[in-house]
């Protein structure tokens, strides 16, 4: 998600589109929470981020922040504490 974030900073709709999508879907498995960081928020942005690339013009977009403990979305935040075992993909407990 990183490497589509640079592309759109390069205004390089191919490259943030591939990395965007292929970042998010190596991601969902992993909702709503992995390793104490919260990456809900993350995926949601990054699915409006496809949204608006999806028009002819040049969207603004606000590229996230990961921030342990962090606020404000989009972030992935880390968890005060992960808890249960919901760290694991579905399959992989």
């Amino acid at each position: 998600m990183a490497a589509g974030c640079l592309h759109y900073t390069r205004h390089n709709r191919r490259g943030a589109v591939n990395k965007w999508r292929s970042g998010a879907d190596y991601l969902k498995p992993y909702l709503p929470h992995h390793h104490g960081l919260l990456l809900e928020p993350l995926v949601r942005s990054v699915e409006d981020y496809l949204e608006a690339m999806s028009g002819r013009a040049w969207p603004e977009l606000k590229m996230p922040a990961i921030r342990p403990g962090g606020g404000g979305s989009p972030t992935a935040r880390a968890l005060p504490a992960p808890g249960d075992r919901g760290d694991d993909p579905p399959g992989q407990e």
